[in-house]
């Protein structure tokens, strides 16, 4: 007997086979949109395949594994089956994430935390675009003491305008291109020296000035892959010190430079010193430095290349004598031992006109002083 799946109804032959399908088909897309995220939604964790589980199947040894792992969990809002809105996300290796999505990805405003040992430290908080940092944001390094970053961002890079707080007490202020220092910026050094100038691929690169504070003096010039090639390296004007900030030197140490001729500006340093000492004695007292030194016209130097060859000779004489001590600090020299220097050179000083020295420079005995320090203070008693 043949067992027919159609049916006479009302006159009309019906395949009940295609209308079964028909209805399995539409309660299973009915059962798909039921299942799909859309709105506010408690937590959902999600899984991913355990790597472990394969490696035990083949060995046989696979009924205590699991073949899913949980990866993470999310809350929040959704749309059309992805993660749309304000949410919170946290992955299984403790990172969490909470602010707002887009299409599924870290888009809008929020804030990323890591987990650093037992806490969660914040890493970044600011603007996203599709997953990457992008507009304004903070950044902050790893460690407690960490390089803190406040600005503009663009494809995960620090990009346009930004402030830097560096570990070691460093900022820098200024431009940024691709992650790195480019363009006009200030670097104001944790020891208050101060460079403004360009840059390029995080190295001084173009005009700028490096502002020495021990000394109140000024490099200024041309820079190019971090080294000064070109410039001149005078005595900051009185406007010129309060417009960076600066304070009266303490100690009379100046910093080692790489220059294209030490020895000229060495040379110039001890004429200008020499002409400022004229005025002041023509002024009749020792008025502000600034005032003095319009009125120096041209400057006669002091000594001529070869004596500088001379006092550099003597004055490493005396840094070899003391390399072995304790408090030794490379090419310099105490104070203390000056009278006994200028006595080899044929200048003798009693205790009175030292410490009037000192109380000149603002330094004492102890302080440490380099070969052009010496070279200025020299100059001071050779006309």
């Amino acid at each position: 007997m043949q067992i027919s799946s159609s049916t006479m109804v009302s006159g009309r032959m019906v395949d009940l086979g295609s209308r079964r399908r028909e209805q399995r088909l539409a309660t299973s897309k009915a059962r798909e949109l039921l299942a799909m995220r859309d709105g506010p939604r408690r937590t959902l964790y999600g899984v991913r395949y355990n790597p472990d589980y394969g490696k035990a199947k083949s060995l046989g040894m696979a009924s205590k594994l699991q073949p899913y792992i949980q990866s993470g969990t999310y809350v929040g809002e959704w749309v059309e089956d992805k993660k749309e809105g304000f949410g919170k996300q946290v992955w299984e290796h403790g990172a969490k994430y909470e602010g707002e999505f887009l299409a599924g990805k870290r888009h809008g405003r929020g804030t990323l935390w890591v987990l650093e040992g037992p806490k969660l430290r914040k890493r970044y908080s600011g603007d996203w675009v599709s997953g990457k940092r992008q507009g304004l944001g903070v950044a902050i390094g790893n460690g407690k003491t960490a390089d803190i970053y406040e600005g503009e961002w663009y494809m995960n890079k620090r990009h346009g305008r930004g402030k830097m707080r560096y570990a070691n007490g460093d900022v820098y202020e200024g431009e940024w291109h691709g992650g790195v220092r480019s363009g006009f910026g200030v670097l104001q050094k944790a020891n208050g020296d101060r460079f403004e100038g360009q840059w390029l691929d995080g190295r001084k690169e173009g005009p700028g000035c490096y502002i020495f504070q021990d000394t109140n003096k000024v490099l200024e010039g041309e820079w190019t892959d971090d080294i000064a090639k070109t410039g001149e390296y005078r005595a900051l004007e009185v406007r010129e010190t309060r417009r960076h900030g600066l304070s009266s030197p303490l100690d009379f140490t100046l910093p080692v430079l790489t220059v294209a001729d030490p020895d000229l500006i060495l040379e110039e340093a001890a004429a200008g010193e020499r002409q400022l000492r004229k005025g002041r004695r023509r002024a009749g007292d020792f008025t502000d430095a600034s005032d003095v030194w319009a009125d120096c016209g041209r400057r006669t130097p002091v000594f001529t290349r070869r004596q500088i060859a001379k006092l550099r000779e003597h004055f490493e004489s005396f840094v070899a004598r003391s390399a072995d001590k304790e408090g030794n600090r490379g090419r310099q020299i105490q104070l203390n031992l000056l009278p006994e220097m200028l006595g080899g050179l044929g200048q003798e000083i009693s205790e009175n006109e030292f410490s009037m020295l000192m109380h000149h420079i603002g330094a004492d005995p102890a302080s440490f002083i380099s070969f052009a320090d010496f070279v200025d203070i020299v100059s001071t008693f050779f006309e």
